[in-house]
């Protein structure tokens, strides 16, 4: 079948002055879009043309050269690197040859970043789940003073300038990018780079598939599981996203071989029925990350949890019917990030009470889902000083349990991000001035009724 003359769509191509301007938008961006110097001018010029007016090559081109020593003589390399590439091929494949050589100028730890993207299938990528899976595969570490969940917004970062991501939404409060997009023929780039490398299995339409000898393992939509055993002593890292019912009942009997993935470090599975986690998961002594997300049966976490020492992130979100955390929290010295800590009852044994975090110094981010009043006393509070975010969500609160929380805010001096959700309070809060939280940045109060 083919196309009609009107369906076809002729690619506008930049003029030398546009070309040469949006070059230096991407690559001067902090001077205003403006070359400061003339020799660079030349340089940067003769790339611009040998992108032949095709946006995106020059946007690539221009993104490659931001990270780049601003001296003639190292732009000058580039520039007969690019023309060397593109002297053997058309119009059609300037695009790629761009990309490819931008890939072979990333620095050496973004290059597995980069080529991870292939895992990801969704129209726009979640930075929070990048990152995490960075983190998993060993691809970020904590590096001078910073997390490495900071360091992988670094390499997020660095990649939006290199025009490689596209940033597609931002956060209400900080302005930052927490979406973004790839071109599709970014994708396709890295699709091919990453079966060329064989830095993953991926089936004959670029999907992510499973086998025995892999170290990545996604199921991003609906894959066949039965074919597949969780016994890849090699695997690594684990998602589980928008699973069928089909595939659902295969990976529920398959959850009972957790105690094979040994080398196991990032664990993700959302959209399940499952009602427990087989205790089988304290076999996973390596796991760094843990996320379970629209789990509605799911009631209690095994204790067996606490052993994870290793642990640095855990979220647990849409857990409608999780109870309470297991006590023994304090053994998790590692914890960074703990979203949706359900704390225990009063009086209650083996609950995890909030006061029993006070044991985490590495707590940055917190945050609380409370179910009733008795899951929180006042003067257990006083803690975690060091706390840069906190978010607490309370259902069917009162002005009581809303004064109970306001009390612990004089505590948080370091705090920089606050947000309540489902807050009855009937007054101002005392906290709410200029002195009480002096690095506070970003305030969010919503009340029961607006949520």
């Amino acid at each position: 079948m083919g196309a009609t003359h009107r369906c076809i769509h002729h690619l506008r191509l930049l003029s030398e002055e546009n070309g040469w301007s949006l070059f230096s938008k991407v690559v001067f961006a902090r001077d205003g879009g403006h070359c400061p110097n003339k020799d660079l001018e030349v340089i940067g010029k003769e790339m611009v043309s040998q992108c032949r007016g095709l946006p995106l090559a020059i946007k690539i081109a221009g993104g490659m050269m931001v990270a780049k020593e601003k001296c003639a003589d190292k732009w000058s390399q580039i520039s007969k690197h690019l023309k060397q590439e593109l002297a053997t091929h058309n119009k059609d494949k300037v695009v790629f040859s761009t990309l490819g050589l931008s890939y072979e100028e990333l620095p050496t730890h973004l290059k597995p970043c980069f080529l991870s993207l292939a895992m990801f299938q969704d129209t726009e990528i979640l930075l929070h789940k990048m990152i995490h899976w960075w983190i998993g595969e060993g691809f970020i570490r904590e590096r001078n003073g910073k997390t490495a969940y900071e360091v992988g917004e670094e390499c997020i970062n660095e990649l939006l300038d290199r025009c490689l991501l596209i940033g597609s939404s931002k956060t209400l409060f900080q302005n930052k990018v927490f979406g973004c997009i790839l071109h599709d023929m970014v994708r396709d780039m890295v699709i091919k780079i990453a079966r060329e490398e064989n830095f993953m299995c991926l089936d004959d339409k670029g999907r992510p598939s499973l086998c025995v000898q892999s170290r990545r393992g996604g199921i991003l939509r609906s894959i066949n599981l039965e074919r597949f055993e969780l016994n890849s002593k090699s695997l690594r890292t684990f998602v589980g996203m928008q699973i069928e019912d089909s595939v659902l009942k295969t990976l529920c009997q398959n959850m009972s071989q957790l105690k094979r993935l040994r080398h196991l470090i990032c664990l993700k599975i959302e959209n399940c029925r499952l009602k427990k986690l087989p205790n089988s998961i304290t076999n996973l002594r390596k796991l760094l990350i843990l996320r379970l997300y629209n789990w509605p049966n799911l009631r209690r976490l095994p204790p067996s949890i606490t052993t994870l020492e290793q642990l640095n992130i855990m979220q647990i979100f849409g857990c409608d019917s999780l109870e309470c955390m297991p006590k023994g929290f304090s053994n998790l010295h590692n914890l960074q990030i703990p979203w949706g800590f359900t704390p225990g009852s009063w009086g209650h044994k083996g609950e995890c009470r909030v006061a029993e975090l006070r044991h985490l110094n590495q707590l940055k981010i917190l945050l609380i889902e409370i179910k009733s009043e008795d899951q929180i006393v006042g003067e257990e509070l006083n803690i975690l000083p060091q706390l840069l975010d906190l978010k607490i969500e309370v259902r069917n609160g009162s002005s009581e349990l809303a004064g109970k929380i306001n009390n612990w805010f004089s505590s948080l001096q370091q705090l920089q991000r606050l947000r309540l959700y489902g807050f009855q309070g009937v007054t101002t809060p005392t906290w709410l001035n200029p002195t009480s939280l002096p690095n506070l940045r970003n305030l969010a109060i919503v009340s029961q009724r607006d949520l």
